[in-house]
Parts: structure tokens; sequence; C-alpha cells
């Protein structure tokens, strides 16, 4: 997000234009001074804040959809908005105590924690939910484990870091015997339980194994394929359905296909999770080609300093004063639970 200091407005500009977004966010109309005037600020007249609102609108932070309606707010005014609230962050401890609640119940089982995670909230959010796990090093797998599932075609199991699980098939030139696979399997993870790296273990098997070196290779050059897939978690896609922002089919259909190229999306997400503050990427700043969208991330970080973020994707007309408090309790439990 753009890092400005919005100068140009003054206190009570500030109080107008703050007014004007939470009542755009809650009723999706535009704004006038009389409504404003009457609901939000008492102190000033119609009048005052229709002149002020016209100095707003010069200034690019708020517009008129049509000569004859209220205003609404532009990009720019929805990033003073944010950062404003950034201001003035506080820990929700209602949200960290039920987190905790909810992990216990799951016996800590980091996987169906996020699964329900990401659930939780794209349904208290009613918006879609993203989660991102901390990237994997694919180089060091916790278990590996291999299992005949037909002639010549054997199925690898492998664990990585926060129990991400990939499953490949492999087809193999000889068929191999299941009793010969579960030696294969107590070979490999005695390696791996030892922090041995694939390109030692694949040494090893070269050495003490030769009948099963094709099917350690064929493993170990596909390993890195699609694990992106299980690092971007997102829910709640169903709720965009209903806001009147993403109506047209056109839209919709460019946002779903962003969030199915999983690999593509986590990408242009983590490049961003440089630092451990909230960002709200507003409009153009996604590099989606999709307009009228924000999304916002709370970074969270693993015992090796490794960075995921959890978020909300929805139209720029979100309840950012509830959002960003929320998402940051959440990461912040994130950050317990993931350092242990």
């Amino acid at each position: 997000m753009n890092k400005e200091d919005y100068s140009d407005l003054n206190n009570k500009q500030k109080r107008i234009l703050s007014s004007l977004i939470e009542h755009y966010i809650s009723q999706s109309e535009p704004v006038g001074s009389k409504t404003i005037s009457q609901s939000y600020i008492y102190d000033l007249s119609p009048a005052s804040i229709r002149n002020y609102m016209e100095e707003m609108e010069k200034l690019g932070y708020i517009y008129k959809p049509h000569p004859s309606a209220g205003r609404i707010p532009t990009e720019k005014g929805y990033r003073f908005y944010i950062s404003e609230l950034l201001k003035r962050l506080e820990d929700r401890d209602r949200e960290l105590d039920f987190l905790k609640r909810k992990f216990d119940e799951l016996n800590n089982n980091l996987t169906d924690f996020l699964k329900y995670l990401t659930n939780y909230i794209a349904d208290f959010t009613k918006k879609t939910a993203i989660v991102i796990l901390p990237k994997i090093d694919t180089k060091k797998p916790k278990t590996m484990d291999f299992v005949k599932i037909g002639e010549r075609k054997v199925l690898v199991v492998t664990v990585y870091d926060y129990a991400v699980v990939e499953n490949r098939i492999i087809d193999t030139k000889e068929d191999i015997e299941q009793e010969l696979l579960i030696k294969f399997s107590n070979f490999i993870n005695d390696k791996l339980s030892k922090r041995i790296s694939l390109d030692e273990i694949r040494e090893s098997v070269l050495l003490e194994m030769k009948t099963l070196k094709e099917l350690f290779d064929k493993t170990f050059q596909t390993i890195q394929q699609n694990i992106e897939e299980h690092l971007l978690l997102i829910d709640g896609q169903d709720y965009m359905l209903d806001m009147p922002e993403f109506s047209q089919i056109e839209h919709l259909k460019k946002i779903f296909k962003a969030f199915k190229e999983k690999a593509k999306f986590a990408e242009i997400i983590t490049r961003s999770i440089d630092r451990s503050d909230i960002k709200v990427f507003i409009g153009g700043e996604l590099s989606l080609d999709i307009n009228n969208v924000a999304l916002i991330l709370s970074p969270y970080s693993s015992a090796d300093n490794l960075r995921g973020a959890i978020g909300v994707f929805g139209p720029m007309r979100m309840d950012y004063y509830n959002l960003i408090p929320f998402l940051f309790s959440t990461s912040k439990f994130m950050n317990e639970i993931m350092k242990g």
C-alpha cells in the first residue's frame, strides 16, 4: 500500500471522509452531505460539509458516480481510511481465546486447524478467506512412503513441514513387490529422520538399493512439482455472488481464474510479505487485472522465520474497521502456534 501523509486534508475533512466511507461500506450507496450531518457529524451543517466534499473531490479522495448522486470513495480515499485504522490496532481477546480453544479441540493438529481457520474466517467475515503457509523446503520432507497400487505403479506419499501431504503416482519399468517397498520406505525414512538431504539419500540408494534407483529418481525429479498448490487455502468464494460489485460475470470469471491458478496467486501475494505489518492492497496494486477489489493480509512467522499470511479478499467496499483488527489478532495467534 502506498505511504502518504494526507497532509492535504484538514481535520474536518478527515472526519467527513471517514464518515462517508463508513456509511458507504454499510449501505453501498452514494453518500450526501445531509446524511453525514444528520447521522455522523452533528456540529457541521450540510452546506459546510458539501463545501468540504467538493474540495476532497478535487483532491481525488471521493467522486460522484452520477451528477445528481452523492459521493463515494476512490482508491485514494480508501487508502486514507485504512491508514487511520492501522494507527490504532488492538488485539481482539475474544477471537484469540476462541481460536486457542478450537486448536486444543483439534488436538493441536495444524492441518485440521488451518482448514477450519480458513472456513471460520470466510463465515465470520462473509468474504473470501485466504491462508498462506510459509514456503516449504521440498528437499527436506519429513517422511516418504511407497505403496504398490497396481502392476508397475507405485503411490508415493510425502509429508512436509506443517503436515502438508503430497501424493504422486510413479510408473516403473519393473514390477516392485510391496515387501520391497516397505523396506525402501523404512530405508528412506531412517535417513530423513537423521536430517540427511535427498541428494545424499540418492547416493545411498545407488550404493545400497540399486534395484530401486529408477523409482527414487522418478520421485526425486517430480518432488518439487505442484507443492505450491498445498501452500494456499481459499474458502468463501461463494460470498462474492451476493455482492453488487461482482454482478458482472466477466469480473467474477477473472477472479475465479486467479484463485484457480493457486501457484501464481500465492506467488503474487508472498512477494509482498516482507515485514510483520498488515498490508491492504487495493485495485491495481494486486497486479491481477481486476478492478474494485481489495485484499487484506496479516503476516505471521514460522519457527525458522519463514513468513505466511492470513487474509480476506473482497470488494474495496469492505468493513476494514472490524476486518483489520480481526486479522491482526488471528495472525498473532498463528505466530504463537507456528513457533511452538
